[in-house]
């Protein structure tokens, strides 16, 4: 995982790797989903669009701020 603290964007973790076929997908080990685990269901696997329609899915987003 890369910690991705810009200025522009909310700060979140990425996928270091790229694949072929979907470069935002990767297997998860057992270790990574045992870390997402560790938060609630909810925060697990957050989908943005982004405005040119790709998609992108934050393993884990902290959703407090918006009152869920």
């Amino acid at each position: 995982m890369v910690a991705k603290c810009g200025e522009t964007r909310v700060w979140h973790w990425a996928h270091k790797g790229h694949r072929l076929c979907d470069p935002w997908w990767e297997n998860e080990t057992e270790w990574h989903r045992a870390w997402k685990n560790q938060f609630r269901v909810d925060w697990q696997e957050v989908v943005h669009t982004a405005d040119n329609g790709e998609r992108h899915i934050a393993d884990v987003k902290d959703r407090s701020w918006l009152g869920d």
